[in-house]
């Protein structure tokens, strides 16, 4: 105990450490191809994300996706934007300045969209042309219908007329699109109608025929 008497009492010194969060670079981010809807929005799919951690459990990654822009086509550009990194391990990490992921690729599809072909026709001198109308627009969308007929009159054929015909015969009437955003469209079932034109009654009207004698002047018949 005579050597405690050679020493001061020693004083415990303490200090702060702060374990600054490992910054990480994100990539394998996917887009799922979507039908189109008149929107740029892109669903992202993480199932292959890959995260650059030490080691552990790694943070839940979530982001936005962006399509160029709103039409149907493939290999279009998806920006990506707002990665974000939680979950209980998110706290170990921050999301590094540069590198990470920016971009895709996927395809919008063209929607599918019905016709309803009201045929009309008639008979000859009273012929209506037909009407058409589409189910499943997009809303504010620029398409249209377009109608063209194709058939036989009197010997002549006729080939994808955008006129009705008004001779008597027997023809065919198809739908097509047209507008700005046709493109993003495609038409299913069915698109073609029959559209008849009939002949007219002659309707002939005989003027009575007035009573005749022997060594008169031959009558005529008055038809209209």
């Amino acid at each position: 105990m005579k050597a405690k008497a050679n020493y001061a009492d020693s004083e415990v010194q303490t200090a702060t450490v702060t374990i600054q969060p490992y910054a990480v670079r994100v990539f394998g981010i996917r887009v799922k191809d979507k039908t189109y809807d008149g929107t740029t929005d892109a669903t992202l799919d993480y199932s292959h994300v890959t995260v650059s951690i030490i080691d552990g459990k790694k943070p839940t990654v979530t982001a936005t996706g962006t399509f160029a822009d709103k039409n149907a086509g493939t290999d279009k550009m998806v920006h990506i934007s707002n990665i974000t990194l939680s979950g209980d391990a998110a706290k170990n990490y921050k999301l590094a300045e540069s590198g990470n992921q920016d971009s895709a690729k996927a395809n919008i599809l063209r929607k599918d969209v019905t016709v309803t072909i009201n045929p009309n026709g008639g008979t000859y001198g009273n012929v209506k042309p037909a009407t058409a109308s589409l189910n499943g627009v997009v809303s504010g969308d620029d398409v249209s219908t377009t109608l063209s007929y194709s058939g036989n009159t009197n010997g002549t054929t006729i080939q994808n007329a955008t006129n009705a015909p008004t001779e008597a015969g027997s023809y065919r009437v198809n739908a097509g699109l047209a507008g700005k955003d046709m493109g993003n469209y495609k038409l299913t079932g069915s698109t073609e109608e029959k559209f008849d034109v009939l002949r007219a009654d002659s309707k002939l009207n005989v003027t009575a025929v007035p009573e005749k004698k022997y060594g008169d002047e031959n009558f005529k018949l008055e038809v209209t």
